[in-house]
């Protein structure tokens, strides 16, 4: 006997992204070397809080995981894709604009990433 089971389609993304952010920040750590004792060592917190976030068992956050990515010495790229009609490039490269995420900024890169050029706006969505 075998079952079928169909997800809803939200659900899935929702998997898909989780279990791609999970691959992702192991292989880093592989990588790396580091122990999850270490990781949180660099963060100033528990073992268990870094544990937590790596088992799948706990939602991780934006904010976690660009933690866990900078005691790694890196940094996280968000994109998104937009399925359907074609996008211009001007769309484009505001919404990368707009959602992109790069860790170990000085203040002075944080404030020019976190706002996009108006003009890159204005001529994708004015």
């Amino acid at each position: 006997m075998s079952f079928l089971f169909e997800l809803d389609p939200k659900d899935e993304a929702v998997a898909d992204l989780v279990a791609e952010a999970g691959k992702k920040l192991q292989r880093a750590i592989n990588i790396r070397g580091l122990t999850q004792n270490e990781i949180a060592q660099k963060l100033g917190v528990d073992r268990s809080r870094v544990n937590k976030c790596l088992s799948g068992f706990s939602n991780l956050t934006l904010k976690s995981l660009a933690e866990i990515s900078w005691a790694l010495d890196g940094k996280v790229k968000l994109d998104i894709e937009l399925y359907g009609e074609e996008q211009d490039q001007t769309a484009d490269e505001a919404i990368t604009n707009v959602v992109a995420f790069v860790g170990r900024q000085t203040p002075d890169e944080q404030e020019q990433s976190a706002i996009p050029d108006p003009s890159i706006l204005n001529r994708a969505f004015g």
